[in-house]
C-alpha cells in the first residue's frame, strides 16, 4: 500500500508516515494539470492531503482573499486528480476554524453536526469557508463516485518541525526563547483568557493512519483532545519548561479573535475508544526539546 502525503514538507505533513511526501517544490497543486501529472507518476493507493496555505491569525487578516483562493484551488485540484488517477481512499485535513463562532460567555463544544449551524468567526472567515468546503468535496465525491474520501477537522496542532506561522504554540515558544535569550520581558498580546484545544502532532499521525484504514462513514470527523486550555495556562507551561525567570506582561488592549474555540471528540472516541492522547505538558516539553 503506497501512501502519498501532500503538504509533505509542512508542519503536519512532515510529521506523518508516508511513502511519498510532496512539497510545493515538487508540484504546484494550484495547477490542475501539474497535479494530475504528479499523481499519475507516483500512482498512490491512498492520499493524506495536508496541502494548504496556512498561517496564524495575523497573517489571515492580511491576506484574506489569498487564503481563500489558494486553498480552494489546491483542494479542488487534489480531489479531481485523485479521482482520475484511481485513488479510492483519501483523508484531507481541515481545521476547526471552519466551525461557527462560539460564545465567550460559556464554553460550548461543537460536534460534527454543528459545522453548518452558523457562520465562522469574522476574524478569519475567508480561510474558514475554504476549510469548510473540504467537507463538501469529500461528501460529494463519496456520493457521486463511491469513493472513500474523508474530511478530518483538526484542532490546534503542535509539535516538532514547526514554523513560526504554524499557530499559537510555535509563536509563544519562540517569543519565550527570545525573551530569555536577550533577558527581556515576555510581552504577550491579549489577556490570556481565550480557550483552545491543543493536540500533539504525533497523536495526529496515529489517528490519521487509523482513520484512513478504518473509517468508512460519509461524514467528517473531528480530531481533538476535547480539553479546553486557557492561553494563560499554556504560557505558564511554556515559561516553566524554558525556566524563564523574567516578567510575563499581557497587553490587555489587543483582541485576538474569538474567545472560545472548542470541539467535541466523542465521535472519534466512539470509533477508537482506546486512543490515549499525549499530555499537554509532555508534548510541550518534547516540542521545546526539538526547538
Amino acid at each position: 500500500m503506497k501512501t502519498l502525503v501532500t503538504g509533505g514538507s509542512g508542519f503536519v505533513g512532515s510529521n506523518l508516515d508516508g511513502d511519498i511526501k510532496l512539497s510545493s517544490s515538487d508540484v504546484d497543486l494550484r495547477k490542475f494539470e501539474d497535479t494530475l501529472k504528479c499523481f499519475n507518476k507516483h500512482k498512490p493507493d491512498e492520499i493524506i492531503n495536508c496541502a494548504a496555505k496556512f498561517g496564524n491569525y495575523i497573517n489571515m487578516q492580511k491576506e484574506m482573499s489569498n487564503y481563500f483562493s489558494d486553498n480552494m484551488r489546491i483542494n479542488l485540484n487534489v480531489y479531481e486528480a485523485a479521482r482520475i488517477s484511481g485513488v479510492k481512499n483519501m483523508i484531507s485535513t481541515s481545521t476547526i476554524t471552519a466551525f461557527p463562532s462560539q460564545s465567550h460567555k460559556e464554553i460550548v463544544k461543537f460536534t460534527e453536526n454543528d459545522l453548518y449551524n452558523g457562520k465562522p468567526d469574522n476574524s478569519c472567515y475567508t480561510s474558514a469557508y475554504a476549510k469548510r468546503m473540504v467537507d463538501v468535496l469529500s461528501r460529494s465525491y463519496n456520493e457521486q463516485y463511491g469513493l472513500n474520501y474523508i474530511c478530518a477537522f483538526m484542532t490546534n496542532t503542535y509539535g516538532p518541525n514547526f514554523k513560526l506561522d504554524n499557530g499559537v504554540v510555535p509563536f509563544l515558544i519562540h517569543k519565550c526563547f527570545q525573551a530569555k535569550k536577550y533577558k527581556k520581558d515576555l510581552i504577550i498580546e491579549g489577556d490570556g483568557s481565550p480557550i483552545r484545544d491543543f493536540i500533539f502532532v504525533k497523536d495526529v499521525n496515529k489517528i490519521l493512519k487509523w482513520l484512513i484504514k478504518n473509517y468508512t462513514c460519509d461524514g467528517p470527523v473531528i480530531i481533538s483532545t476535547g480539553i479546553g486550555v486557557k492561553i494563560k495556562d499554556l504560557v505558564n507551561i511554556i515559561v516553566e519548561k524554558f525556566n524563564f525567570k523574567g516578567r510575563v506582561l499581557w497587553n490587555h488592549s489587543s483582541n485576538l479573535g474569538q474567545k472560545v474555540k472548542l470541539c467535541d471528540n466523542s465521535h472519534l472516541l466512539s470509533l477508537n475508544s482506546d486512543f490515549k492522547f499525549t499530555d499537554l505538558e509532555q508534548g510541550i516539553s518534547e516540542t521545546i526539546d526539538w526547538f
